[in-house]
């Protein structure tokens, strides 16, 4: 018979959860701190919602013709996978 070992899914989608809302807030460049400071994070059950209002948070990640993406939501998105692997990890 084989043993499998489920992990904490709600410790997973908390840590995955705080862990993108710090390198996204980390990443946003600070001009006044408005943008860093717009992120939000809400944990319910199995359920994370990370959002900024600020009317301008677009132009930061994407870019425009005369400013420089930031990319700070895609670039923490495709390190996902490694958070969840180490979360894992340190949580058998």
């Amino acid at each position: 018979m084989i043993k499998l070992e489920m992990p904490n899914i709600q410790g997973l989608v908390e840590h995955v959860g705080k862990e993108i809302h710090s390198r996204v807030s980390n990443r946003t460049p600070v001009r006044t701190g408005t943008a860093r400071d717009g992120w939000e994070l809400t944990v319910q059950p199995d359920t994370v919602r990370i959002n900024n209002s600020v009317p301008y948070i677009g132009i930061l990640e994407n870019g425009t013709s005369t400013h420089k993406a930031n990319n700070m939501v895609r670039t923490t998105m495709e390190e996902v996978p490694s958070i969840i692997g180490d979360y894992l990890r340190n949580n058998k």
